[in-house]
């Protein structure tokens, strides 16, 4: 794939990594959200919870007003996600899932939690409201 061809979350998903050059061409694409992305990422909000011993994974980024559920690749339940990229159309991500999926296209730049299968249905809860 042709850098100037990845303008979209679902050409970035089929990259193997992303390096600073790309991150450049990236910018023409994403603009603010790669921004607010890439500052999430510094920030170490982006989080992957292994549940033991189910070995059950969420990814949750952390976001200015609250932590946000992460469906790898294709949700997030934000507002914005759902205004701009699901009812409006405007956008095909938004900043905490383009975190999501930059954070492991930069070479693991994540947080890993590891929890007891206990504490999942609480933590599924909080998580999932809006």
């Amino acid at each position: 794939m042709k850098s100037n061809e990845i303008n979209s979350l679902k050409s970035l998903i089929a990259l193997e990594s992303v390096d600073e050059k790309l991150l450049e061409v990236l910018k023409k694409s994403f603009g603010k959200r790669l921004e607010k992305a890439m500052l999430t990422i510094k920030e170490e909000r982006v989080h992957k919870y292994i549940f033991e011993p189910s070995n059950r994974v969420v990814w949750i980024v952390t976001g200015n007003e609250r932590d946000y559920w992460i469906i790898p690749d294709i949700y997030c339940n934000c507002n914005d996600f759902y205004i701009n990229v699901v009812s409006k159309n405007k956008y095909d991500a938004c900043y905490h899932l383009l975190a999501k999926v930059l954070s492991e296209k930069l070479g693991n730049k994540y947080r890993i939690w590891k929890l007891k299968d206990e504490r999942y249905i609480n933590l599924m809860n909080e998580w999932k409201e809006v």
